[in-house]
């Protein structure tokens, strides 16, 4: 059985009548660990600390949820995958709720954040697109920052903390995130790291969206330029330098487009004798997408043909 995903997990926790009391409680004590760089908060533990729990006024009934009791988890550890997806989900629902947290400050947030990811279950990265939507942008792109080149003023993080930040950034679907991995690209050195940021999407909203495969082609002309092409012979010739440049020497200009929550990407590359010349990626977030259609493949098939009859008549 498949793991829920965050949107699942968010909107059952929405139902909850006290997800906020919750969700502050699970990101104070989340971010206080942060600061105290306690590795063991949500550690499996078969004692029960009666400072850890949720605030005095709600009873432990008020605690269960679907994926467990908060009290018991905040007290004992986490025990289970549903637990770490609880206290998790929780996190990003906390950011959302009070900006002082993380949004007003993005840099320690973020730093707060992945450290908790890397050393604790409170992964908050995979909820933040849920539970923030484009509010989350600031904290992609602190992220983002920290995996740059290191300097006296900002010293790099751990390599564990690295991958994860990278691994976050890539599985993302903002735009804001999908505009730094694209910049971090020309930055990033490290072989590892930039396997990573090159990875195909293959998270949810790619898969269940798809992406387009095809090859880069010229656009189509207009109707009197077409025409006016044919007569003087150039389209002929265009199209005979084409067909050479792909049957003898192996042209090609392969290409992918993904159309999702975080706008439009097209990746593509052209390649000469089996090797390739360019790799490039074209990213157009939602703001500036106006419109995307699809062009009717053969759509001037009438045009071509009353030509090729023009040149046979002739």
């Amino acid at each position: 059985m498949s793991a829920p995903t965050p949107e699942a997990v968010l909107s059952s926790l929405a139902l909850h009548p006290h997800v906020t009391v919750l969700a502050d409680r699970v990101a104070q004590a989340a971010f206080t660990a942060a600061a105290a760089r306690n590795a063991g908060f949500l550690a499996r533990s078969a004692q029960a600390d009666a400072a850890s729990g949720p605030p005095s006024d709600l009873l432990p009934e008020h605690t269960q949820t679907e994926l467990g009791d908060v009290r018991d988890i905040l007290r004992r550890g986490v025990r289970e995958p549903e637990h770490a997806r609880l206290v998790s989900a929780l996190l990003a629902i906390g950011l959302r709720q009070d900006r002082s947290l993380c949004l007003d400050a993005p840099k320690p947030g973020a730093t707060a954040l992945l450290w908790l990811a890397a050393y604790t279950p409170a992964d908050a990265l995979p909820y933040l697109d849920a539970a923030l939507g484009e509010e989350a942008g600031p904290l992609w792109r602190a992220l983002a920052s920290l995996l740059k080149s290191p300097s006296s003023a900002q010293p790099s993080p751990p390599p564990c903390e690295l991958l994860v930040a990278a691994a976050a950034l890539r599985g993302s679907s903002s735009s804001a995130a999908a505009e730094s991995v694209v910049g971090l690209r020309q930055e990033v050195t490290d072989p590892l790291l930039g396997a990573l940021l090159n990875a195909p999407d293959t998270s949810a909203s790619a898969v269940s969206n798809g992406d387009l495969h095809g090859e880069l082609s010229p656009p189509p002309q207009p109707a009197w330029r077409l025409t006016l092409l044919a007569l003087t012979g150039i389209l002929f010739v265009a199209h005979l330098v084409r067909a050479t440049g792909r049957l003898a020497l192996g042209y090609r200009r392969p290409a992918a487009l993904h159309v999702g929550a975080s706008g439009l990407r097209l990746q593509y590359r052209t390649e000469l004798l089996g090797r390739v010349l360019t790799d490039r990626e074209l990213m157009i977030p939602p703001a500036n997408l106006a419109r995307v259609t699809r062009e009717v493949r053969f759509a001037r098939a009438g045009l071509y043909v009353g030509l090729f009859t023009l040149a046979l008549g002739t």
